[in-house]
């Protein structure tokens, strides 16, 4: 091995850059292990996770537009023409929410604001999310996109309701379990009142279709 004091200019200057390249080649890996080692791995949700917390979205939603306090014990909507209370009238058959914002405190009860939210063909259908919906438009604000471009269930859960046909409405009371055909649900027949209708399917919705998830009991 050279001696320091013997080695010549170019010979020193190969030492002091292969010194260097060690020098960054390990702080270079000791970043991206660090770093690795920080990142949390994003957390993906099942698309009855994001129903979820949007269906509690649009109840907040609604519910911030109210006021109390030196208006009475009566709720009322603040921000259309002045004070006024909302009647939501909600059809879960033809899958519409209207709002009407009348006149408050002994008024006339006149209508100064409607707003109307019609599920699209498709789509599942919420009470809460129509409500935030027709809200907005009754008051001619802004609605927030999550509520027009709504994600989707994609399992049944209890509480749904399902169609296995135009014109049929099952309400999912009990998901029982699995069984030797599949996974036992128990429904309840909106249109004829039976109840206690039990069924094994491995994969509900390859026979049916959900059309309101309103009630829904989703996990978190």
């Amino acid at each position: 091995m050279t001696k320091i004091s013997e080695a010549t200019f170019n010979e020193l200057q190969e030492v002091f850059n292969k010194a260097v390249e060690e020098a960054f080649g390990a702080g270079v890996k000791e970043g991206r292990e660090g770093s690795q080692s920080t990142v949390d791995e994003p957390v993906i949700k099942s698309p009855n996770q994001q129903r979820a917390e949007l269906n509690l979205r649009a109840r907040e939603f609604v519910e911030s537009k109210y006021l109390r306090g030196n208006f009475g014990t009566e709720k009322v909507i603040h921000g259309y023409h002045g004070h006024n209370t909302v009647e939501f009238i909600v059809n879960r058959e033809k899958n519409t929410v209207v709002a009407l914002l009348r006149l408050a405190y002994g008024w006339t009860g006149k209508v100064e604001g409607k707003g109307i939210a019609k599920c699209i063909p498709g789509d599942v259908f919420n009470e809460w999310i129509g409500k935030a919906i027709a809200l907005a438009r009754a008051m001619e604000i802004d609605i927030p996109e999550e509520f027009t471009d709504a994600v989707q269930p994609d399992e049944v859960v209890q509480g749904v309701i399902i169609k296995f046909s135009e014109g049929s409405r099952y309400e999912i009371t009990e998901v029982v379990g699995e069984s030797d055909a599949g996974i036992d649900y128990v429904f309840r027949n909106l249109v004829t009142g039976n109840d206690g209708i039990k069924a094994g399917y491995m994969n509900l919705l390859s026979n049916a279709s959900i059309i309101d998830d309103t009630n829904a009991e989703y996990s978190s």
